[in-house]
C-alpha cells in the first residue's frame, strides 16, 4: 500500500469527487445519486470516510489531496433496502452502502486498508461510546455484496449471513455482517453502601440478596457481591459494620443504577447504594 495514502473523513466539497468514483464503478441501476452521498455526508459524516493521496502539482483542489476511494454508511435498526435511504442516528446497525477505490488506483491493497481503517474508527467509536450514555450501541456492522466479493469481505471481517432479501440492480446479493461484542462496550459499576438496619432485621434481606444475585448471574448478567471487612473470622456481613459492594457490568450508568436498585436490600430500605463508575488506570478488572 502507498505510503502516502491517508484516511479522513469526507469533507463536503470532497462529495463530487466521490460522486465521480461512485458513478464509474457501478452500473446505473446500482450507483447511489449525488443527492445520497451528499445527504450521508451532511446527515452520517462520522461514517464517511474518503481515502486520498497528494494531488499532482498541476492540478487544481480545494486542498492538497485528492479522493482515490472511499466507504460510507447510515445507520438503521432494520437492514432493508427502505432502511436503507434514510439514517437513524440510534439504529442498532451500520448499514454499508459504497466500498469503492478508483479503478486507476485499484488491485493495490487500497480497499483492504481502508475498510480496515474504517471498521477500526467504528470500534473505537463504540469503545469511546462506553464513557458517554448519549450514543445507542450499534449491534452490527452490515453490508450488502455480490458473491465474487464475498472473499475479500470475509478477509475484512465480515460473515457471510444469507442471500439477500433486498433487490438492488439485476445481481443476486448476500448478506454479510461483522458483530460487535456488546462485551468490548460495557462499563464497570461499583454500588457501594452499609447496611442501615440491625443484623436481626437485614439478615433475611440479604438471603433474598443472594438468590436475586444468583438468578441473574444464571441469566448472563455479569455481576458480583461483596464486602470489605476487617472482622475475617465473622463470614457474616450483617453482624458487622462493613461496607458492601456489588460489581456490575452495562452499556450505561442508568442501566446499572436500574439494576442495582432492583436489589432486595434497596427495595426492603435495608442500605442505599452510592453507584459509581470504574475507570483503570492501569490494568483491568473483569467481572465474571
Amino acid at each position: 500500500v502507498n505510503a502516502s495514502i491517508c484516511f479522513a473523513l469526507a469533507k463536503e466539497h470532497q462529495v463530487e469527487q466521490c460522486y465521480l468514483i461512485e458513478e464509474a464503478s457501478y452500473p446505473v441501476d446500482e450507483a447511489a445519486s449525488k443527492n445520497s452521498l451528499v445527504y450521508r455526508q451532511r446527515e452520517a459524516g462520522r461514517y464517511f470516510l474518503c481515502a486520498t493521496l497528494p494531488s499532482a502539482p498541476d492540478t487544481t483542489q480545494d486542498d492538497d489531496s485528492r479522493v482515490v476511494g472511499f466507504v460510507c454508511a447510515t445507520r438503521c435498526n432494520h437492514f432493508t433496502e427502505e432502511s436503507m435511504s434514510t439514517h437513524s442516528p440510534a439504529g442498532r446497525y451500520l448499514a454499508i452502502h459504497s466500498v469503492v477505490v478508483e479503478e486507476k488506483h485499484r488491485r493495490r491493497g487500497y480497499a483492504t486498508a481502508m475498510l480496515t481503517e474504517y471498521v477500526q474508527r467504528v470500534l473505537e467509536d463504540e469503545t469511546q461510546a462506553r464513557s458517554s450514555d448519549l450514543t445507542a450501541p450499534l449491534d452490527a456492522i452490515v453490508l450488502l455484496a455480490k458473491s465474487h466479493l464475498l472473499g475479500f469481505y470475509v478477509r475484512c471481517g465480515f460473515s457471510v449471513l444469507r442471500p439477500s432479501a433486498v433487490v438492488h440492480g439485476k445481481d443476486l446479493w448476500y448478506d454479510l455482517e461483522l458483530r460487535i461484542s456488546k462485551k468490548s462496550r460495557q462499563r464497570t459499576f461499583v454500588a457501594s453502601g452499609r447496611l442501615k438496619r440491625s443484623p436481626e432485621e437485614a439478615r433475611p434481606f440479604l438471603l433474598q440478596h443472594r438468590k436475586w444475585m444468583h438468578t441473574l448471574r444464571e441469566s448472563g448478567v455479569r455481576i458480583t457481591f461483596g464486602s470489605q471487612t476487617k472482622a475475617s473470622n465473622n463470614l457474616d456481613p450483617a453482624a458487622r459494620d462493613d461496607v458492601l459492594f456489588l460489581l456490575l457490568t452495562a452499556n450505561a450508568r442508568s442501566e446499572a443504577n436500574s439494576l442495582a436498585m432492583q436489589s432486595p436490600l434497596v427495595t426492603s430500605d435495608c442500605i442505599d447504594w452510592e453507584l459509581n463508575e470504574w475507570v483503570s488506570e492501569i490494568g483491568t478488572v473483569e467481572v465474571l
